[in-house]
């Protein structure tokens, strides 16, 4: 099933898992370390990491001239669902994050 690949789907496949996993150790770090120490690498990182998977897979889901791939259709699908899902959730913890570092800023309690 692999051998029908070209080069160009293998590097949006690594592009694709490169930033997945960027995204993920940004939000870990941003959720579980605590300070304002280097706090803007890894936010960028999961931002960019955020858009990047909704986006393209928003895009993928809709556009009407989907390339032919040989996965079955719902591997294709969930896949396609599980990015923008997980995109999106992405970009609601980054707000989160930021949310409660401008209170604990500000010195608010609940």
């Amino acid at each position: 099933m692999l051998d029908d690949r070209d080069v160009w789907w293998r590097l949006l496949t690594l592009s694709t898992g490169v930033w997945a996993f960027v995204g993920a150790w940004g939000l870990l770090v941003l959720a579980f370390r605590r300070g304002s120490r280097r706090f803007l690498p890894p936010l960028a990182a999961a931002w960019i990491s955020s858009g990047m998977l909704f986006s393209y897979n928003l895009f993928s889901a809709i556009r009407p001239d989907s390339q032919y791939s040989p996965e079955y259709p719902l591997a294709r699908v969930l896949t396609t669902e599980a990015g923008i899902i997980l995109g999106l959730m992405m970009g609601i913890i980054i707000l989160l994050v930021l949310h409660d570092r401008r209170r604990a800023l500000r010195g608010e309690l609940i």
